[in-house]
């Protein structure tokens, strides 16, 4: 129980610590049957042909790409190492698909988000802190302290503005990225045990405070974080940068597995209400 109740201790002051720092069908075929005379007894009528059904469609697999392709996916556009206490993994359900990013969090100073008793903090991804705008959270504060008075893993309970292009996201888990592989187990999430996550999450689960602060205070190159995502993350779980970067474009090498993509227009991202989609 004690350890519990240390474990939980460390994972809420880093959550404290994130505060701080930093979405024509075809038509069935018909016969026409015309009006056909009876026959007489001589005669053998002719069986009307069957119609032969049309095959449905076999949908496009896309091919594992290699990981250079993969790493193109996340559009870098930061070359900064990021600490660890700053990152968090949020996984998410998009379109009957689940999707995972990596992300860092900004204050945000929207009068009006703005209220008494909340802060207002933005998630971007980690690999574009520029565009890569995620969705936005007003969360409580506690103004004697200057932290929130949530868990991290609760913020997705209090998101209130999300990327356009996200609309109907449902958000699943967010924890700091050093402490995830612990709850991704908990949960039966798959990260491939990236022998990483495992091991940050072990130091968190072994109680060492003065190596909990140690790895919480480490900066990670931005080429690690790339093969530690990747490695982590299976393909059909990383939501290309195009699809959600206002005026990005299909990389050259990626066109020909994505031929047909809806750009977004250029200019400045206007983030939507969140609305918790049904279940």
């Amino acid at each position: 129980m004690k350890k519990s109740i240390k474990l939980n201790l460390a994972i809420l002051t880093l959550t404290i610590a994130i505060a701080l720092l930093c979405s024509a069908c075809a038509p069935a075929n018909t016969v026409a049957l015309a009006d056909t005379p009876e026959p007489t007894p001589s005669a053998t009528a002719t069986p009307a042909p069957t119609p032969s059904p049309t095959p449905e469609p076999t949908p496009t697999l896309m091919p594992e790409l290699t990981f250079e392709q993969k790493r193109l996916l996340l559009g870098i556009d930061n070359t900064l190492p990021i600490q660890t206490s700053c990152m968090q993994l949020v996984d998410f359900s998009f379109n009957n698909q689940e999707i995972r990013f990596c992300t860092v969090v900004y204050d945000n100073h929207n009068a009006d988000l703005m209220k008494d008793g909340y802060g207002v903090l933005d998630f971007y991804s980690v690999f574009d802190q520029k565009n890569g705008y995620l969705f936005t959270v007003s969360i409580p504060i506690d103004y004697n302290t200057g932290g929130g008075t949530v868990f991290l893993h609760q913020y997705l309970d209090y998101i209130v503005e999300i990327n356009p292009a996200l609309e109907g996201m449902k958000p699943l888990i967010i924890r700091n990225i050093a402490s995830i592989a612990y709850f991704y187990d908990l949960r039966g999430i798959d990260y491939n045990d990236n022998e990483t996550l495992k091991k940050w999450s072990d130091i968190y689960v072994s109680m060492d405070d003065s190596e909990i602060d140690k790895l919480g205070e480490t900066f990670i190159p931005i080429d690690e974080l790339v093969n530690i995502f990747l490695d982590a993350t299976d393909q059909e779980k990383i939501l290309p940068f195009w699809k959600y970067v206002p005026g990005a474009q299909v990389p050259d090498e990626l066109k020909e597995f994505y031929p047909n993509e809806t750009l977004l227009p250029e200019g400045s991202l206007t983030p939507i209400p969140y609305v918790v989609p049904a279940d």
